[in-house]
């Protein structure tokens, strides 16, 4: 007798269909759209007060941790209040993508916030890299630029890998980027 591979089961009628690597990227680059707009408010308010005459450039110390902070809660609480009330940014929208739960459900403010903070992550590894290479010899801007969008490329590209289409980072995570 020979032994006969068993066969997959078809995927369940309500199965989630996982968002694929190209479809999220694609997403990102019109929310980054977005966000730019968004954070110009802040800054129109922050960059005056921080730079004191000087050029944007040259905002440091207290400074800058007070301006990068106050950037990044405003894209937390963007991403988290689309995130818990409707699932998806309006970049989601336009790619039918959505978040959920793995009980199909809108993610909690908790699960949203935890998702963003991930998000970031290869963000601050490649933002650390660069900071410690700049001590060292002159950052060029394409060296810059690379690391900024490779590193979180990288990672998302991962997802190619992985059999729920998920990034790196979304496998500590309880939440799930489906088709809509």
């Amino acid at each position: 007798m020979t032994d006969v591979p068993a066969r997959t089961q078809p995927p369940a009628p309500n199965a989630p269909v996982y968002a694929t690597p190209l479809r999220r990227l694609g997403a990102m680059l019109y929310d980054s759209l977005l966000c730019t707009a968004i954070l110009m408010l802040p800054s129109a308010f922050l960059v005056p007060f921080l730079t004191a005459g000087r050029e944007i450039g040259q905002i440091s110390g207290p400074g800058a941790v007070v301006y990068r902070s106050a950037l990044l809660i405003v894209l937390a609480l963007f991403f988290c209040y689309f995130w818990t009330r409707k699932g998806r940014t309006l970049g989601m929208q336009v790619w039918k993508l959505r978040i959920q739960t793995m009980s199909g459900s809108l993610p909690s403010w908790r699960d949203s916030l935890l998702r963003f903070l991930m998000a970031c992550v290869p963000l601050v590894v490649a933002d650390i890299i660069l900071t410690a290479i700049e001590r060292f010899v002159t950052v060029s801007l394409s060296m810059a630029i690379g690391m900024l969008i490779g590193l979180p490329l990288l990672n998302y590209l991962s997802g190619y890998f992985d059999a729920e289409r998920r990034a790196l980072h979304e496998r500590f995570l309880t939440t799930r980027i489906v088709r809509a």
